[in-house]
């Protein structure tokens, strides 16, 4: 007869839970605000789609620009762009960004808006 083995792996698998920081991120649309947690290693895009935030979106991989936010001051001091091919420094610099390809770097408030907008 054969036996049956069973081999447990304590610890190997993990308890769910990243080590990355997460951030509240308010984002600023036509229905109000709604604050979103956002983790450090996740683009802004997702989450807020998944807590219903208004946001334009097409491609997802930052060619068409349609996914824009806009902070107030300097983006670069709230996000980091992962692959931009869109907005040169002086938009970010302006405190516009991508959220298809933004990761958070601390707590801020974003306008759902567009460059050509203003």
């Amino acid at each position: 007869m054969g036996g049956v083995g069973v081999t447990v792996l304590a610890g190997c698998l993990g308890d769910g839970e990243s080590d990355a920081a997460s951030y509240t991120v308010v984002f600023l649309d036509q229905d109000g605000r709604t604050e979103v947690e956002i983790s450090e290693d996740e683009k802004l895009l997702y989450p807020a789609l998944d807590a219903d935030v208004e946001i334009p979106y097409a491609c997802e991989v930052v060619r068409c620009g349609q996914c824009t936010g806009k902070y107030d001051g300097n983006a670069n001091e709230v996000v980091t762009h992962d692959g931009n091919q869109f907005l040169d420094e002086d938009q970010i610099e302006a405190g516009w960004l991508l959220t298809c390809v933004a990761y958070p770097r601390g707590n801020f408030e974003l306008e759902i808006a567009h460059p050509d907008e203003e």
